[in-house]
């Protein structure tokens, strides 16, 4: 897409990112279902792809999250990327990280819309993509934080006692958000962390 000084816009972003990796999984996981052919077509598709998905304007917990896929695919021996690629791309998932930690305070609370609103959904989003880029690149600092964002739910909200109230999107409870808290328990070290699921 042109911008106003007539360059070009990436419209892509983080769910482009997801469904490339997801493709990349497929195509892995399942060649049975394609032919040869349609391994090699998809995935050239998935590395033109790529870079624009990279180039996204994601922000806040959906900057992390295109992070850690875009991680995923960058490592992906059958991407056949150039050292000179692989070079650039580390630096625009580094970028992407650091934009998506601007939304997370000295408390290692999340908060969006310019570090003002709490969400207890994207708290633990961003905490386990978090905890999932520290072991994998690996980053004591991002794993630091993603233990101290963990901590702050645990003591926040009680084993039985998690509720969306107090946080602003999204409202109500999803068995996502019940999942990441158990995860997170677990990642903790809790003993107990089923508890959180089954409660």
């Amino acid at each position: 897409m042109p911008d106003k000084n007539g360059g070009i816009v990436s419209t892509r972003g983080f769910g482009d990112m997801i469904g490339l990796y997801l493709a990349l999984k497929l195509v892995k996981e399942r060649p049975d279902i394609f032919t040869k052919k349609e391994q090699a077509q998809i995935i050239a598709r998935i590395k033109e792809v790529y870079p624009w998905a990279l180039a996204g304007s994601d922000n806040e917990n959906r900057a992390l999250l295109s992070a850690a896929y875009g991680l995923n695919i960058l490592r992906e021996p059958a991407m056949n990327f150039t050292l000179a690629e692989k070079n650039n791309y580390k630096k625009q998932l580094a970028n992407k990280i650091k934009i998506g930690l601007q939304t997370i305070d000295r408390q290692g609370i999340y908060r969006e819309n310019g570090n003002k609103t709490y969400s207890l959904h994207y708290q633990l989003v961003s905490a386990m993509t978090l905890a999932w880029l520290g072991e994998n690149l690996p980053n004591k600092d991002y794993t630091n934080l993603a233990k101290k964002m963990l901590a702050y739910v645990h003591n926040r909200y009680p084993a039985g006692q998690l509720d969306w109230r107090g946080s602003k999107r999204p409202t109500g409870l999803g068995l996502q958000t019940v999942l990441l808290r158990a995860l997170g328990e677990k990642y903790l070290g809790n003993k107990n962390w089923l508890n959180y699921w089954e409660i």
